[in-house]
């Protein structure tokens, strides 16, 4: 996939992975060569969970380079103090025991793998303390959200009941804002009606005053022009009899002359 001599590839991982394959495919001698490249072309600590060079003495063990292997894992020794309880420590043990049984020290064999079992048998406690501790989360976690949930139902049922009894108070308002609005228009309206009315009253008055107004005049009037009329009787009758008196006195006036 590099598409260029292996020799040329710069990074560690790709001659790690490449001997790791060859080890699993029992290819102990590829194994070795790749594990030395990628330990030339670097330090690797702090790059892996596990150091490379377990694997890379665990091949030398293979080889039958046990001088070797006992040096490598003589240099992984300070970094058992922090790591013993990993897979780093379970992995040294394990290939050290191998290494101390291919020398035939079988004390150092016995104690290591005692090691190795112990180191196994914690991490064995420690992947089921995990296990149940995953399984106490998880747990715990869907307890929340069941929690979660039902506080969330519980909040939208406490703002529908909240958005209903708002809307209800809203039309309440609304329907008193209404009836007092419709109140005040009638009260208005019934103070127009009751202006007009008294309006119509106060012409209606007022056209009987004009009405009695002109009916008194109107009696006045007949009263005088009956008065005249009366007086020119009166003075028709009176002017009558002095006017014929006097044509009487005037006559015998004539008549006494005339006998003179």
């Amino acid at each position: 996939q590099f598409n260029m001599p292996e020799d040329t590839i710069p990074y560690i991982s790709y001659f790690i992975a490449a001997g790791m394959l060859q080890e699993h495919k029992k290819n102990y001698t590829n194994a070795l060569h790749y594990y030395q490249r990628a330990l030339q072309k670097g330090n690797t600590e702090g790059l892996y969970l596990m150091p490379p060079k377990i694997n890379y003495a665990h091949v030398l063990i293979l080889t039958n380079n046990l001088k070797k292997a006992a040096q490598v894992f003589s240099s992984l020794q300070p970094r058992l103090k922090k790591d013993k309880y990993t897979a780093t420590g379970f992995y040294y043990y394990k290939y050290f025991s191998e290494l101390l049984k291919a020398e035939n020290n079988y004390p150092g064999y016995a104690n290591a793998l005692e090691i190795f079992y112990a180191i196994k048998d914690s991490l064995t406690s420690l992947k089921r303390y995990r296990a149940i501790k995953e399984v106490e989360t998880r747990f715990h976690v869907k307890q929340q959200q069941q929690q979660i949930k039902t506080l969330q139902n519980e909040n939208n049922a406490r703002m529908i009941t909240e958005r209903r009894e708002r809307n209800f108070y809203i039309l309440l308002i609304s329907l008193a804002g209404l009836s007092i609005l419709l109140l005040i228009i009638n009260i208005y309206q019934r103070k127009i009606r009751s202006r007009q009315k008294e309006a119509l009253q106060q012409n209606k008055i007022k056209q009987m005053e004009e009405q009695h107004r002109m009916n008194t005049m109107q009696e006045v009037m007949e009263a005088e022009e009956g008065e005249r009329r009366k007086i020119a009787d009166q003075l028709h009758d009176e002017v009558g009899s002095l006017l014929s008196l006097a044509s009487l006195n005037i006559a015998s006036t004539i008549e006494k002359e005339k006998d003179r």
